[in-house]
């Protein structure tokens, strides 16, 4: 019996380590409107492509992507002279959406960060 109530509660401490933070979009819209942002891991390439249509193309991909995410927080960081990013807040962890047109291409990127 002792033995099972051991393993019980050693099984619920690894289920409580290994599960991942997840933030509603209220909760997140609270976060960013108080300046106090989640903590991510380290961010990582989900996705990239090298010329991939025109840069407003390109943007207009970057801003659907921002739309579908519905009630989530977004910020438009800098669109202009070629270069467009933003910060998408979703449940799951932070995305940052980058397009620069340089030297007749255009480069589209999108990374995640997790929750810590």
């Amino acid at each position: 019996m002792n033995r099972l109530l051991i393993f019980a509660a050693l099984l619920c401490c690894v289920f409580t380590v290994n599960s991942k933070l997840a933030y509603t979009a209220d909760e997140l819209e609270e976060m960013i409107i108080s300046q106090a942002y989640p903590e991510t891991l380290r961010s990582r390439l989900i996705s990239d492509s090298t010329g991939a249509g025109s840069f407003d193309e390109c943007v207009s991909t970057m801003k659907n992507i921002i739309d579908k995410s519905e009630n989530y927080p977004s910020l438009v960081e800098r669109n202009s002279f070629g270069v467009f990013r933003a910060k998408l807040w979703a449940s799951d962890g932070l995305y940052e959406l980058n397009c620069v047109e340089a030297n007749g291409k255009v480069l589209a990127e999108q990374y995640k960060s997790e929750y810590k």
